[in-house]
């Protein structure tokens, strides 16, 4: 039968001491190393939500002051600048003002027209927001698109062209697959202008 001494005792207890200090030391590390690596691989700052809020009280006084019945914000117009690192929203808007005064079912289509020459990484196009029912004169809806800059995108001017779609047309309720398919189906199509800058 084992017999522990008081030294016996002491030296498991400072292995144990010396093991638990070990994992907190461990756990500490991996800590400090994911805080890093989130750092260097996701460090990408979201604007998002802040346009879309934006782009909500914007187009909302775009469609109260005008007759328009689709409209872009940012707006067409001069280029908007954005940092490499970034991830930013433009957000369609459409107003249901169909001749025949029922509810329709609204898509929009976004496709990249024109980027710097030469560019190799380029800002990446999340995925569109699927179609929506809009009742007649009822809120307009509001289809927010959501654009990453990578760190490392090409320094320069990009162009996007949003169409709207509507089953109020000979078309169909779904958007067509390129904007060349079909002339512009619903309003007139609007030209987002982006600039990529450095930080």
């Amino acid at each position: 039968m084992a017999v522990f001494t008081a030294k016996n005792r002491k030296g498991a207890f400072q292995l144990s001491l010396g093991f638990i200090i070990t994992v907190v030391f461990a756990i500490v590390l991996l800590s400090l190393a994911i805080v890093w690596l989130q750092g260097l691989i996701g460090g990408i700052e979201d604007i998002s939500n802040q346009l879309i809020q934006q782009a909500g009280v914007k187009l909302d006084e775009t469609f109260q002051d005008s007759e328009v019945n689709f409209a872009i914000w940012p707006p067409d117009g001069p280029p908007y600048q954005v940092p490499v690192g970034t991830k930013m929203a433009v957000v369609a808007g459409i107003r249901n003002d169909a001749a025949d005064s029922q509810a329709h079912t609204f898509g929009v289509l976004i496709e990249r027209v024109s980027e710097p020459s030469g560019a190799t990484t380029m800002p990446v196009l999340e995925s569109v927001p699927p179609p929506k029912t809009v009742p007649f004169r009822g809120d307009p809806a509001k289809f927010p698109l959501l654009i990453t800059i990578p760190e490392g995108a090409t320094q320069g001017v990009y162009i996007y062209r949003i169409t709207a779609c509507s089953d109020a047309d000979d078309y169909g309720s779904d958007c067509p697959d390129s904007i060349t398919d079909a002339p512009e189906l619903w309003g007139t199509a609007k030209d987002f202008v982006l600039e990529v800058t450095g930080r």
